[in-house]
C-alpha cells in the first residue's frame, strides 16, 4: 500500500501532525569568528541577525 502522504501531497502537514509522536529540535555548536571592524554584531540564540551589522565610514576597505 502507497503512503497517504505521497498519494495527496496537500495532506501531508495534517498527516504529520497527527501521526509524528516527537520533533527533536537540536542546534549544534559551533565556533563563531567575526572581524572586528563590523559594528552591532549580536548574538541571539538563534544565532545572527546580519541585517544589524554595518562598519563604521572610517573602517570601510571598499567606497560606495
Amino acid at each position: 500500500m502507497r503512503n497517504p502522504i505521497w498519494i495527496y501531497p496537500e495532506n501531508s502537514s495534517k498527516i504529520l501532525h497527527e501521526e509524528q509522536p516527537y520533533t527533536f529540535l537540536f542546534a549544534r555548536k559551533s565556533t563563531v569568528a567575526v572581524h572586528r571592524r563590523f559594528s552591532n554584531v549580536r548574538l541571539y540564540p538563534l544565532g545572527f541577525d546580519t541585517r544589524e551589522w554595518f562598519v563604521p565610514k572610517n573602517l570601510r576597505k571598499y567606497s560606495d
